[in-house]
Order: C-alpha cells, then structure tokens, then sequence
C-alpha cells in the first residue's frame, strides 16, 4: 500500500513505510528545534546579564558536574572587589557596572575552558579550578589579583585602578560546592584582616 502526493503539479507515490517515517519526522524536527531553544534560554538564565559570567546558581551547578570527576583535584577561589562602594561613589554606577564587566573578562580571559567563572553576587565572584592543587591555585590566584590591579578600568578619560581580595580552598571529602565556597569566604576574609593589620 502506497500513499500518493503531488509534486509540481504531477501525481508521486510514496511507499506507506517512508510515507509513516516522513510524518513523524515533521514533529520531531520541530521537537528538536524547541529542545535547543529551551536549553539555550535555560543557560541564558544562569548568567549574570550584566557580565555574562554564571550565576550563583549555574555555577554551582556546573561545579556539582565537575566535581564529580575531579574532586580530589579541585580548587575553588573566591574574589571579592575591593572598596567597590567606592566607586560606585566616585564615579556613578555605571562605573561600577563597568568595573565588574571589567573584572569578570580578565577572569575569564585567565583561566582554562574548564574552569568555571561565576558572579556570585553584588562584587563577589567565583573561580573553580579543576585538574589542579591548593599551591598551584595560590599562584593563580595572587596572578590574578595582580591582573587587576595592572589593568585599570578606563571610563570617560579616566583610568580606575580595581583590585580584589581573594581566599582559596581544595575540595575534599564529601563536601559540596556550597560548603567550599563558605570555606573559601573565610579565608578571603582572614586574608583582607591580615593585610588590614599589616598596613597599621
């Protein structure tokens, strides 16, 4: 049994098998389509629209993935920009929102494909290291941290000279990413009261 058609004015016949393949194939494209849509708006979702680094909650999603093949060498860091209020005082918020798009691009432009970058919140970002050691992630933190402040942000004229202040932890055990980046915050904080003491 066939099913008939018309192609350029004349008759075709089909065989029903393709006839049947053809028709289920209309929707699934159409399925197909909609699914990359979907997936697209669903990882728009998870950025920060102001500097396109993950948000909190696509970052530790994406590290949840990545630690469960490389818990044991992983490192997350924590950044946090210093005096930003400052700024934003200084020079209006549209410095300010300039200054974090500023930062989160030499973030990204200094890590590898397979690290995750993320603004985690107001001037907080997040860096998970894969494949790499607490020392190793030391040396790229302070390299990073040396990074911005050699790359001052320049609005209207003017160069801003940014810099941030970081805290570093390795993953182990069972913790999760949440846990690493508490832990990450309270060596950030310790290292912004060391240097506080060593300025008096």
């Amino acid at each position: 049994m066939a099913s008939t058609v018309h192609v350029t004015g004349r008759m075709a016949r089909i065989p029903t098998a393709a006839a049947v393949v053809t028709a289920a194939a209309v929707p699934l494209a159409g399925w197909t389509v909609h699914s990359v849509i979907w997936h697209r708006r669903l990882a728009a979702t998870r950025r920060d629209p102001l500097t396109g680094a993950q948000r909190r909650d696509g970052w530790t999603l994406q590290a949840h993935h990545l630690l469960a093949r490389h818990r044991d060498q992983a490192v997350v860091l924590l950044a946090d920009v210093d005096h930003f209020k400052a700024v934003n005082d200084q020079h209006g918020h549209a410095a300010g929102d300039a200054a974090l798009q500023h930062i989160a691009q030499i973030l990204v432009d200094s890590v590898r494909n397979t690290d995750v970058v993320g603004r985690l919140g107001g001037d907080e970002f997040g860096v998970l290291l894969v494949q790499t050691d607490e020392e190793t992630a030391g040396r790229k933190a302070d390299s990073l941290a040396e990074t911005i402040r050699a790359r001052p942000l320049l609005w209207q004229g003017k160069e801003i000279t940014l810099s941030a202040a970081y805290g570093a932890h390795s993953f182990h055990g069972n913790e999760n990413a949440a846990e690493a980046l508490d832990a990450a915050d309270r060596a950030m904080y310790e290292r912004k009261k060391q240097r506080r003491e060593g300025d008096k």
